[in-house]
């Protein structure tokens, strides 16, 4: 599927009609709750977290970042061979 395609049947869904294509349901849904939750239409990437907000999630569910962390180092390996 081509950008264009992808970018006008995006705005159609903005605009509440239809999309003419097939477009795979994981993306209209995803479409849908950013709408559900206020999302800004221009909105292009995540808003940063503050960084009290980081150092309170990390103090929060430490135990939670430990336990993830050997497998987040894997990830982060794996990833790098692919992205050369």
């Amino acid at each position: 599927m081509k950008e264009l395609e992808i970018r006008r049947a995006r705005e159609g869904f903005i605009e509440g009609r239809r999309a003419q294509l097939p477009l795979r349901g994981i993306v209209v849904d995803s479409w849908q709750r950013s709408q559900d939750h206020g999302v800004p239409v221009e909105r292009k990437e995540a808003p940063l977290a503050l960084e009290a907000e980081l150092v309170q999630g990390h103090s929060t569910h430490s135990s939670l970042v430990e336990a993830a962390r050997p497998a987040l180092r894997q990830a982060r390996l794996f990833l790098a061979t692919r992205i050369q």
